[in-house]
């Protein structure tokens, strides 16, 4: 017995156009991805934006090429 396919809607066009959002109120922001030899990271939520009434800081997604290595950052001032 075989699954039925059921596609995703599409709700972004190849020149980066919303073309509704999923859930109604959704806002959408544009993920920055800083790649380097070492692997990337991308911003998913900085307070300054202003997003969300939450007590959340700073939030961002990494990834590390195999064999390379990353240090954790310190900002003493931000």
């Amino acid at each position: 017995m075989r699954a039925e396919i059921i596609k995703d809607k599409q709700t972004v066009t190849s020149e980066d156009k919303v073309v509704e959002p999923l859930i109604e109120g959704m806002e959408l922001r544009k993920a920055i991805t800083h790649s380097d030899a070492r692997g990337s990271l991308c911003e998913v939520l900085d307070e300054r934006w202003e997003f969300c009434k939450e007590p959340i800081v700073y939030s961002y997604l990494i990834t590390i090429k195999p064999g390379k290595i990353k240090g954790w950052v310190y900002h003493k001032y931000y």
